[in-house]
């Protein structure tokens, strides 16, 4: 259940979530806390989750990464979709209204927001506009697909927010006997460059 405004603006959000966890015990138990992070991203107003683990008769899923976290965002953007489609609004002007400002990311998750600098995501948002000509390339979009029947164009930009949590992990060093040397630390390679720093 969702409530907005006619400018495209959400101002409250009830969501009813059945997690199938399978018949054997698994990761299932993370799924609820990180679905309720990929929504994060969002300012929903008044936000409301009744996450439950069902048991099932189904064979238990395996997590790969960040498990959650995809559904989560998917919710997130069928949601703001949905909206966008209601009101005949483009879709990116709703993700852009809805977006965390500082201001209400502290009011409703304070132990998430930092210090106001370091929350970057509206202005990763309209440097990404600027630098990829988003507007202009969209118009071109909406040109092409209104004289073309059977070939269609799209564009999108989608905000995803990932909550890291931090894990004092020891890093080992070992010298072996032919003098080459093995470094293993706690994290993983996603693209940060962790391989390359250590």
């Amino acid at each position: 259940s969702i409530g907005f405004k006619n400018n495209g603006k959400i101002t409250a959000l009830h969501l009813e979530i059945l997690v199938d966890a399978g018949i054997y015990p698994d990761v299932s138990v993370i799924m609820p806390r990180n679905i309720a992070g990929a929504l994060k991203k969002y300012d929903w107003g008044a936000l409301s989750l009744d996450i439950k683990l069902c048991k099932t008769n189904h064979p238990s899923r395996s997590a790969m990464r960040g498990p959650g976290d995809l559904q989560g965002s998917f919710i997130a953007e069928g949601i703001i979709e949905n909206v966008a489609a209601t009101l005949s609004m483009d879709v990116d002007s709703v993700r852009s209204i809805n977006l965390h400002t500082y201001t209400s990311l502290k009011e409703f998750y304070d132990d998430s927001c930092g210090e106001p600098l370091e929350y970057t995501m509206p202005l990763i948002w309209n440097k990404l506009a600027v630098s990829a000509n988003y507007e202009l390339r969209a118009n071109k979009v909406k040109e092409f697909n209104s004289t073309n029947i059977w070939k269609k164009r799209g564009i999108s930009r989608v905000p995803v927010l990932y909550e890291l949590n931090l894990r004092p992990t020891p890093g080992k060093v070992s010298i072996l006997s032919d003098g080459s040397v093995v470094v293993e630390v706690g994290g993983i390679e996603l693209g940060q460059g962790l391989w390359t720093k250590v």
